[in-house]
């Protein structure tokens, strides 16, 4: 695929999760961990173009909202700092994605413990 068609659907999947972000918030709220959903998702689609700040700031509202109204046995809270850590380490700031990625381990350990 030409990198301009290539670039032009990369930008029509970012608006449709972007409309969709703002459909949740709409319906949901800012606060519920849907809305936060759909941000990761966001953060995941601008992840995938290549758009690191951008999906490093999604990331991080997500986990904000997720981390106030964490979702009862749900791996969101792991997977987004694993988005978050990710596109970190993809920055150069490999430290701070380390962390990050250390803490979703841990996080998705200790839900199997307790089964």
């Amino acid at each position: 695929m030409p990198a301009f068609e290539l670039a032009h659907l990369e930008a029509a999947v970012v608006g449709l999760a972007r409309v969709a972000v703002a459909e949740d918030d709409r319906v949901h709220g800012a606060e519920d961990r849907r809305t936060a959903r759909a941000l990761a998702n966001l953060a995941n689609v601008a992840f995938s173009a290549g758009r690191l700040a951008e999906s490093e700031r999604q990331y991080r509202e997500a986990l904000d909202v997720l981390r106030r109204n964490p979702p009862p046995g749900d791996l969101t809270v792991p997977e987004t700092l694993q988005g978050l850590g990710t596109s970190l380490l993809a920055q150069g700031q490999l430290k701070q994605g380390e962390a990050l990625l250390r803490e979703a381990l841990g996080l998705v350990e200790s839900r199997a413990k307790r089964f």
